[in-house]
């Protein structure tokens, strides 16, 4: 009988989700770097020493933002739960602004594991719960597990719901 059960213990988020988060900044990063480097150059603004100074600028701000953007994906890591108690399906999310939830197994209807493109790159996968009220809420999908992880997690909330079914079903 499932009573309470840490799912994140069991099954936690890969340190990969971590670079996946940061990709886009890292990438737009280097974009503006170059960019700006070129838009330097395209004025005749070549004075080297005020050149190095701005690209140092430009560097250290997009390295700032960067480790923020870091920070931020671990502590969002450090804040996700997600469990199994009393038959439901609990999720709590968020750093600054927190997001809870709770889906009763009697509303689960599907159990997914999907990859966009990127996940695809990071050998990453996304662990969704649908139920019966919900339309497409961001809130029941949790994003940043390996494989094993994601099959594990969806064979072990498998195995509770058809727990619950044949207990409440007879």
């Amino acid at each position: 009988m499932y009573k309470s059960y840490d799912l994140k213990q069991q099954f936690p988020i890969s340190k990969r989700y971590w670079l996946k988060k940061t990709f886009a900044w890292l990438i737009f990063g280097i974009v503006f770097l170059f960019a700006s480097y070129w838009l330097f150059k395209s004025r005749n603004y070549y004075n080297p020493r005020e050149l190095s100074f701005n690209l140092i600028l430009i560097n250290l701000a997009g390295l700032f933002i960067f480790l923020i953007k870091l920070i931020y994906n671990i502590l969002y890591d450090y804040t996700l739960r997600y469990r199994i108690e009393d038959y439901s399906f609990m999720i709590s999310k968020g750093v600054i602004l927190k997001q809870q939830g709770v889906i009763p197994f009697q509303q689960v209807t599907d159990l997914f594991i999907k990859r966009d493109y990127l996940d695809f790159i990071f050998g990453l996968y996304s662990f969704e719960v649908h139920s019966a009220s919900d339309h497409e809420n961001e809130l029941s999908i949790i994003k940043g597990f390996c494989k094993k992880n994601a099959d594990a997690l969806r064979r072990s909330m498998r195995q509770a719901l058809d727990e619950y079914h044949s207990e409440y079903s007879t």
